[in-house]
């Protein structure tokens, strides 16, 4: 197989609060994709950022193909910048927003891996079937520069995503099927779950997708602010309801520390952690959920808090 590294000529260019797309080559069979974001900002006297500002500046955006396949979804971009941070040991490159009174080009360096090996750039475990796929785009819902904080303005015409291509192409005489019997396909689910009162005993509850392998689970708390916490959830655990079985529970700073060791990241995060499936099944690729039913497994939260959000971000694959 040839490996080729390459940038997409077409970038994503910047919309307030509109969706822009591009299309996905069919060149090779794709391991990896490299996102550059690069915002132009101008930041008043007196400007406020809010956390996170160019992660929540994506709204959402999607990898799809025909057939209502999507390789990728997200829902917020802090689902995918915590993903991420999880899965990279919280290494991701990127820059604060300008002093007030100045303007700066702010950039923010995120992938979509789909791969078992976050650090072999080639993974073969799961792919992007290019080749045998029609119609495959890159979507992006952006936001406004209300996203970013108060006091700040974005240059339309300065501001766009960059896309650059991992993938690996068949030589001459090479078949497909000698290198991947089967092709494994990623599922995104993005799920946003608004607080609305108080739950004891893990009883704000989420079934989590069926159909697949379930492999990771990324969990954000956001107060009735928009801002990470700590305070809102107390416990998060996992329910086999039909089993009347709880086989993981845990405090829910307990399992911001555990996420933070599992994966060797650079602090513990406000508000996020990260389930790796093994944790139950003691199985590196997670838990099966091929012959499972909606409801057979579900995420719980302890809520003491009764405003908010909860976001999930499941990864799955099969």
């Amino acid at each position: 197989m040839l490996k080729n590294i390459y940038p997409l000529t077409d970038a994503i260019q910047y919309s307030a609060n509109n969706t822009q797309s591009i299309d996905v080559p069919k060149s090779g069979y794709i391991t990896e994709l490299n996102f550059l974001f690069n915002i132009r900002v101008t930041a008043a006297a007196g400007a406020v950022a809010n956390e996170d500002p160019i992660a929540r500046l994506i709204n959402a955006a999607r990898i799809t193909a025909s057939g209502a396949k999507n390789y990728f979804d997200i829902s917020d971009g802090r689902q995918w910048y915590y993903w991420q941070f999880f899965n990279y040991e919280g290494q991701i490159s990127g820059d604060a927003l300008p002093d007030a009174g100045s303007s700066s080009d702010v950039t923010l360096a995120l992938k979509v891996h789909w791969g078992l090996s976050p650090y072999v750039d080639t993974d073969r475990t799961i792919i992007l079937p290019s080749p045998e796929l029609q119609n495959i785009k890159i979507e992006l819902d952006w936001g406004s520069a209300s996203n970013l904080g108060t006091g700040y303005t974005i240059n339309t015409a300065n501001s766009k995503a960059d896309v650059s291509v991992t993938e690996l192409a068949l030589e001459a005489g090479e078949l497909r099927e000698s290198v991947w019997p089967t092709i494994l396909s990623p599922r995104f689910e993005a799920r946003a779950m608004a607080i609305t009162s108080t739950a004891t005993n893990l009883g704000k509850t989420d079934d989590v997708p069926v159909g697949d392998i379930l492999y990771q689970t990324t969990g954000i708390i956001l107060n009735s602010s928009g801002n990470r916490t700590n305070s809102n959830v107390t416990e998060v655990g996992v329910k086999y309801p039909k089993e009347r079985r709880t086989p993981f529970k845990r405090k829910f700073n307990d399992l911001r520390a555990y996420s933070r060791t599992k994966f060797r990241t650079t602090s513990t995060v406000t508000g996020v952690y990260m389930l790796p499936w093994e944790v139950l099944t003691d199985k590196e690729k997670g838990i099966d959920l091929r012959g499972a039913q909606v409801g057979d497994v579900q995420i719980g939260a302890t809520v003491a808090v009764g405003s908010g959000i909860i976001h999930h971000l499941h990864y799955a694959f099969g």
